[in-house]
């Protein structure tokens, strides 16, 4: 016999509330049956013939509620997805306090762990601390103060990175950002990707502000060239559209496809010129080569004078 009186709930018409409290005691076994007429739920042995036996059981002494047989949908109430969301329709796991200052007005999201946040349509938080989803679909998987705002954005883990551009993502690491359409970083600290479909990965303080700019690894690099790139190393630029430094250490490519393969405080300031290591080497002939610290230049269209 169940030890309490029948639990009724009423609820409005296609929607079931399933309420489980300390202040029921649950039966194995136990049936939870929905009125056809008045779509009230009571907690019963053995249904009427009047109600529906819902999916639902009690299993390990009342502290699983298992649901066979059947999907189990949240809602916001609001008649459709595209409706203007109204914070309601979200899975909470926890007791997951919102983070100061932020309100969860979300719809058909999920959020989980501590002072997490959702306020974007589909937005999710699957676990870590005082992290925020306020784009559309967008989600963070975890770490801390991870913030992934723009549109289908997305923070992996880590702390105090933000993804803001729309199908942007931040791969952990600290400090990352991630602020224009495909921008991604992946690990490191205090790396930024600004430039469309832009990219870093790894390093410090590293810098892809063109479109389609890329930064693997080192410190303090900065790729600011449309299509340019810097293989590792430290302090390097790469200005020149789909200019590239190669690696070691305050070498700047500054002009269309200019190159440096490595050195030190190089430079290649003319179209398609190129240095290949040394140091306080310049070539600023359009199609030049230099090599070594003596900065000997082969002069315009060395490759082909043979």
């Amino acid at each position: 016999m169940l030890s309490r009186s029948p639990l009724a709930i009423t609820v409005p018409s296609a929607v079931v509330l399933l309420l489980v409290s300390a202040q029921v005691s649950w039966v194995e076994g136990a049936a939870l049956c929905v009125s056809t007429r008045s779509h009230v739920v009571r907690l019963r042995e053995t249904c009427k013939r009047s109600e529906s036996s819902l999916p639902i059981s009690i299993e390990n002494s009342g502290r699983t509620v298992q649901i066979a047989g059947a999907n189990l949908q949240i809602v916001s109430g609001a008649g459709s997805t595209d409706a203007p969301p109204n914070g309601l329709g979200n899975l909470i796991i926890g007791y997951n306090e919102a983070t100061a200052g932020q309100t969860r007005t979300g719809v058909a999201g999920l959020v989980a762990g501590f002072f997490n946040t959702i306020s974007g349509s589909g937005a999710t938080v699957t676990g870590g601390f005082d992290n925020i989803a306020s784009g559309e679909q967008a989600s963070v998987s975890g770490g801390e103060s991870n913030r992934a705002t723009g549109i289908q954005s997305s923070v992996s883990g880590g702390a105090l990175s933000t993804a803001s551009g729309t199908f942007a993502s931040v791969s952990g690491g600290s400090g990352n950002g991630a602020s224009s359409k495909y921008a991604s970083v992946c690990g490191g600290s205090g790396n930024a990707a600004h430039g469309v479909a832009a990219s870093v990965t790894g390093g410090f303080s590293n810098i892809a502000s063109a479109d389609y700019a890329s930064i693997s690894g080192g410190n303090y690099n900065e790729a600011s060239g449309i299509a340019s790139s810097v293989g590792g190393g430290e302090f390097n630029v790469a200005s020149g559209e789909q200019s590239s430094v190669m690696g070691g250490g305050d070498n700047s490519a500054s002009d269309l496809r200019a190159s440096i393969t490595g050195g030190f405080r190089n430079t290649a300031s003319a179209a398609e010129a190129s240095v290949s290591g040394g140091s306080n080497v310049t070539e600023s002939s359009v199609l030049g080569w230099s090599a070594g610290s003596t900065g000997a230049a082969l002069g315009p269209k060395a490759f082909f004078s043979h």
